[in-house]
């Protein structure tokens, strides 16, 4: 989050859902991007999962961790209201 991190547990992309990563979510951050790094590979989101950060107005982009965490840094630097989801890579 812009303020803050947070510890999350996904290991790997088949364990991102809306129990891994709607709790983390908190509307009133007013964050209006949502980068999801993915690992070493892109993957897409659920539709359902798509829909719920929908309907809370955050957009959400899947790329590779990598690839998120320079996004993250330029976006941030930019002053841009982004937050980052990470799966940890080696």
């Amino acid at each position: 989050m812009p303020n803050k991190v947070i510890s999350w547990p996904v290991r790997e992309f088949s364990e991102i859902n809306g129990s891994t990563l709607l709790p983390h979510i908190n509307t009133n951050i007013n964050v209006d991007l949502l980068l999801l790094g993915c690992g070493t590979s892109m993957w897409q989101l659920s539709k359902s999962l798509k829909k719920s950060l929908d309907e809370i107005e955050i957009t959400v982009e899947a790329m590779s961790t990598g690839a998120a965490v320079r996004t993250y840094n330029v976006l941030t630097g930019e002053k841009r209201r982004v937050a980052a989801a990470l799966i940890s890579v080696e």
